[in-house]
């Protein structure tokens, strides 16, 4: 989850020392390449965004630039400045539903964020909220055929957000891995074929 798949990386400018260590380490988290940026100095050549907060915001002379309110959120907005300009054409979430849900997000075969919930609870706030902060013109949700109570409890609460919902055969997806939920949900996600499929027009 490098920051290979990007041409630049991500800044961080803000005198907000609260908000900075919250910054580092969520995207340390997700191992996504960052630099700390001085207001006395040039924005190097290399940053494709920088973060900063309300205190900061109208002080940084650069574009594209994120008003971080929620670290989580402003994160992915970051993500979503590096992949480009303008809405993703298909946003794809895999889970691989259970007690501890695998969630990842796959835009064009690239996997740009892959975490794991402590819940099936928290898996269903992580998917509405990466909804809400991903823009996109069409959204793919693929989930899991087993665990039923947990994945139907998922697609109870998110289904209907979805253009295309599509329950996935994963009995092959488990892996002998650190992170095996997260990367039966990257499987997921990629996954061609589909037990059944949603239609949400």
């Amino acid at each position: 989850m490098g920051n290979a798949r990007y041409d630049k990386i991500i800044g961080l400018l803000t005198t907000n020392s609260r908000l900075y260590f919250d910054l580092v380490k969520v995207l340390k988290a997700r191992k996504l390449e960052f630099r700390s940026l001085n207001f006395d100095e040039p924005v190097n050549l290399d940053i494709g965004v920088v973060m900063t907060g309300q205190e900061d915001f109208d002080k940084v002379d650069f574009s594209p630039k994120v008003n971080v309110t929620d670290v989580y959120r402003g994160v992915r907005e970051a993500i979503q400045m590096l992949c480009g300009d303008g809405p993703f054409k298909e946003l794809v979430i895999g889970a691989d539903p259970g007690k501890y849900p695998g969630i990842a997000v796959v835009v064009e075969g690239e996997v740009i964020e892959a975490l794991q919930a402590n819940s099936t609870e928290q898996a269903i706030k992580i998917v509405k909220d990466m909804l809400e902060a991903y823009c996109f013109e069409r959204s793919r949700l693929r989930i899991g055929h087993g665990a039923p109570d947990s994945r139907n409890q998922i697609l109870n609460k998110v289904s209907q957000l979805f253009s295309i919902v599509e329950i996935v055969d994963e009995s092959s997806t488990t892996k002998r891995t650190k992170t095996p939920d997260i990367d039966a949900a990257i499987t997921i996600a990629r996954s061609k074929g589909h037990i059944e499929q949603i239609l949400n027009t």
